[in-house]
């Protein structure tokens, strides 16, 4: 079976290239993929594929028309889950259209539970299956993928396999690189400066991760407790509110964030003023531990601007706007050479050593009890000036904060993305 997936983001390559070896260790070249990171994929490409599995969140580019194709077509996330159709099931229109703000496996479910009631069983059966394919994609991780590819092959490709359901990890949790996710406070040390560090779930979990791994590594180092806790990014205040907060005050001294877009809701970017008032209660610096979807290390070393226009918007810009402050680098693709599973250049995401040791490391002296007492108990001073007829819009907040640990953001050194 031929199966092409167009992914925007790499992050999935590196699991989807050893699903497929794994495969083809128990039942030999039954499967070739082609990872594809470009809308404008070659026609010829699309008419080699048997399936089409697409993960393209925003602009779906000439996508839309190349693939009005006879033959299965599963859009996984965001825009591209409109491209879905398979034999004659086609994602309705005027359900996509309806934008919630939920994780696309409950999006999909509710789609499907919507229409099962009008469809006919064969085609409901291809409905069901998308289901399964959105599920398997959006949790991610080896296992996951290799079920996918096996579904696809018994479904679609006549091949007598079986395949497992989807392994779910429920979030938001903590992630502990030893015990797995945690869904209680663990104790901290109270001589210890706190750092808590939002990052992805699901999907986004292996560079996740190695992120913390990496910073529990630095924890022992530089003397601090690690609470980091994995959202989807729509529950993120639900997530925060559980683990960062206790009976009103906060556990943490310093918040990394390593997401993209908007603290409340994520790409959906939900209601801002419920993101001003949780930040106020939390009253904690929140830094930004810049993660890259698009740009590799090396790519990044020589684009003068450092990044993409999209990722410097989504990475930085946005979360500006909440308020998250003094963007470094910390989590990025690198190129590992050509592999065959993928039939292209491998990306293996994983921290940027440097930046991340210098991010823990001011943020540790940021939380560090002594400055505490210097701060006193105004620890953060936020003016956000927004005109009102913004603010009932729920337009992109303008915050100014100032910490109060030396001088401005220019004055103290690591802040900014590009260098």
């Amino acid at each position: 079976m031929k199966i092409l997936v167009i992914a925007t983001s790499g992050e999935w390559m590196e699991n989807v290239a050893h699903a497929v070896r794994r495969i083809r260790e128990r039942l030999g070249p039954v499967i070739s993929v082609k990872y594809r990171r470009d809308v404008a994929v070659d026609k010829k490409e699309v008419e080699w594929a048997d399936v089409i599995l697409v993960d393209v969140r925003g602009s779906l580019g000439p996508l839309e028309a190349l693939l009005d194709v006879d033959k299965p077509v599963f859009g996984l996330v965001g825009s591209s889950m409109a491209l879905t159709r398979v034999g004659k099931f086609k994602m309705p229109r005027d359900v996509f259209e309806r934008d919630r703000a939920k994780p696309p496996p409950a999006f999909v479910s509710d789609v499907v539970k919507s229409l099962g009631s009008v469809l006919p069983v064969g085609v409901l059966r291809h409905a069901r299956n998308w289901a399964l394919l959105v599920e398997y994609w959006s949790y991610g991780g080896v296992e996951n993928l290799e079920n996918m590819f096996l579904l696809l092959l018994k479904e679609y490709g006549g091949i007598e396999v079986d395949y497992k359901p989807p392994v779910k990890i429920e979030d938001p949790y903590l992630y502990d690189p030893e015990m797995g996710p945690l869904y209680e406070l663990p104790p901290l040390d109270p001589a210890k400066p706190t750092l808590g560090v939002l990052i992805y779930s699901r999907g986004h979990r292996p560079s996740a991760e190695r992120l913390v791994k990496r910073l529990k590594e630095l924890a022992q180092n530089y003397g601090f407790n690690l609470l980091p806790l994995a959202s989807y990014g729509v529950n993120n205040l639900e997530a925060i509110r559980r683990f960062f907060v206790k009976d009103g005050r906060p556990v943490v001294d310093v918040v990394l964030w390593n997401q993209w877009f908007r603290i409340n809701g994520g790409p959906f970017m939900l209601d801002p003023e419920e993101t001003i008032k949780l930040l106020k209660t939390l009253n904690v610096p929140v830094l930004n531990a810049v993660r890259l979807n698009y740009t590799d290390v090396e790519k990044w070393g020589e684009l003068e601007q450092g990044a993409t226009p999209t990722e410097l918007i989504a990475a930085v810009a946005l979360p500006e706007a909440d308020g998250v402050a003094e963007p470094v680098l910390s989590v990025a693709p690198r190129r590992t050479g050509y592999a065959e599973e993928v039939d292209g250049e491998l990306l293996a995401f994983n921290v940027v050593e440097d930046r991340l040791e210098r991010r823990g490391e001011e943020s540790t002296k940021l939380g560090a009890s002594e400055e505490k007492e210097q701060r006193g108990e105004a620890r953060r001073v936020c003016d956000i000036q927004l005109p009102a007829w913004r603010r009932q819009r729920g337009e992109g907040l303008l915050p100014r904060c100032v910490w109060n640990f030396g001088g401005s953001s220019e004055e103290n050194e690591g802040g900014g993305l590009l260098r």
